[in-house]
C-alpha cells in the first residue's frame, strides 16, 4: 500500500500528462457501459449522446487535476493533467467540427 501511495504522490509533469489522458478513456468506457445498460435497444434511446460522453470522459480530469494542485500542491502533475486535457479538448473540437455537415 506504502508503494503505491509512493506511485501516485509524484509530482512529475508527464505523470500528470499519463494521468490526464487515461482516465478520460476509462471515464468513457465506463459511462459508455452505463449508457448501454439504461438504453432501450427497441427505440434506440440513449441518455447520452456519443459528443456527450467524450466532453463528460475529458472533464473527469478535473478531480485529479484538483487534487494534484489543491490538495497536494504538486504543480508538476497538476501541469501535466491540464496539458493533456488541453490535447483532449482541442482533439475533440477537430473531430467535432470535421464530422458536422
Amino acid at each position: 500500500m506504502n508503494q503505491l501511495k509512493k506511485l501516485f504522490l509524484r509530482d512529475n509533469f508527464f505523470f500528470g500528462a499519463l494521468i490526464g489522458f487515461i482516465l478520460p478513456a476509462i471515464a468513457f468506457l465506463i459511462i459508455n457501459y452505463i449508457s448501454s445498460l439504461a438504453g432501450n435497444d427497441k427505440f434506440m434511446i440513449k441518455p447520452f449522446g456519443e459528443d456527450n460522453m467524450q466532453v463528460y470522459a475529458i472533464l473527469a480530469n478535473l478531480i485529479p487535476f484538483r487534487i494534484y494542485m489543491v490538495n497536494h500542491k504538486m504543480d508538476n502533475t497538476g501541469r501535466g493533467i491540464l496539458f493533456a486535457t488541453f490535447v483532449l479538448v482541442i482533439l475533440y473540437y477537430i473531430m467535432y467540427f470535421q464530422h458536422k455537415p
